[in-house]
């Protein structure tokens, strides 16, 4: 039988159907690379999991279905890191100085999937499962840690916006602090 992207996700993520009740609601193939390149979506009532490849690239990404799963996800490498890492390392990769700044192609694509499949299913379980209570303070964190490299790196945090005030500038991350302000009126944290 031939190796397909939809058979490797399959392999790897046949957990979140057997285990959590996940649907596969949607499966894209791709039409140049089927064997490494698709996108899958299962689905629960609350959850969402996605699986991609894309120029052999491997996401993968779990989130609330009543959020914009586009923008409003984590990954499962984030989660991975927030639970693992010691609450002395999570400052010093949320830190906004910059001195704290700290590297076969279907083998490298199913490794990535298994990866991401082991850290989704040990570490988001929780998600999985449809308990959010941790959304808020795993997503502060993925938001808190991207400003935080970013501005690190030297690049600008604040830019123009188009319209009426040209001289009016906004946060790149904007859309995320403004998706938090959200989240803590939702959890009673404002």
């Amino acid at each position: 039988m031939k190796t397909t992207f939809f058979s490797m996700v399959m392999n790897n993520f046949q957990y979140l159907v057997d285990e959590y009740s996940f649907a596969v609601i949607k499966t894209e193939n791709s039409e140049h690379n089927p064997e490494i390149e698709g996108r899958i979506e299962f689905e629960t009532t609350t959850t969402f999991v996605t699986v991609s490849s894309e120029q052999w690239a491997v996401g993968a990404a779990v989130g609330r279905v009543k959020d914009d799963k586009y923008r409003f996800f984590l990954n499962p490498a984030t989660i991975h890191e927030y639970i693992i890492l010691t609450e002395s390392d999570k400052k010093l990769v949320c830190s906004l100085d910059a001195k704290d700044n700290s590297n076969s192609v279907i083998e490298d694509i199913n490794s990535q999937l298994a990866d991401y499949s082991r850290w989704l299913h040990q570490y988001a379980e929780p998600f999985l499962r449809g308990d959010f209570s941790q959304w808020l303070e795993l997503y502060e964190y993925k938001v808190i840690r991207s400003r935080a490299a970013h501005i690190r790196s030297g690049k600008e945090e604040f830019v123009r916006t188009i319209g009426q005030n040209k001289d009016e500038r906004i946060s790149i991350f904007q859309s995320s602090l403004d998706y938090l302000e959200k989240l803590r009126e939702e959890y009673g944290k404002k």
